[in-house]
């Protein structure tokens, strides 16, 4: 399983860096990003994962690949 703190992130958009300076407050991509690095750090199983981010009003939507790809 590929944890978020292992995922690539992209960069903050020039409207997300600037809406934050204005309002003081992290975009909510920014925000989930930060739920889900929380959750990674302490937990050891998937489901202990999707427990701390369903906690945390985050709901997981698993999605499969038919082909087999990652």
């Amino acid at each position: 399983m590929r944890l978020s703190i292992d995922a690539e992130r992209h960069a903050a958009m020039k409207g997300e860096i600037e809406q934050g300076l204005r309002t003081r407050i992290a975009s909510t991509r920014q925000r989930l990003q930060q739920l889900c690095d929380g959750a990674a750090t302490t937990s050891h199983t998937y489901c202990d994962y999707a427990e701390r981010l369903d906690a945390a009003g985050v709901e997981l939507v698993p999605v499969t690949q038919l082909d087999g790809a990652n």
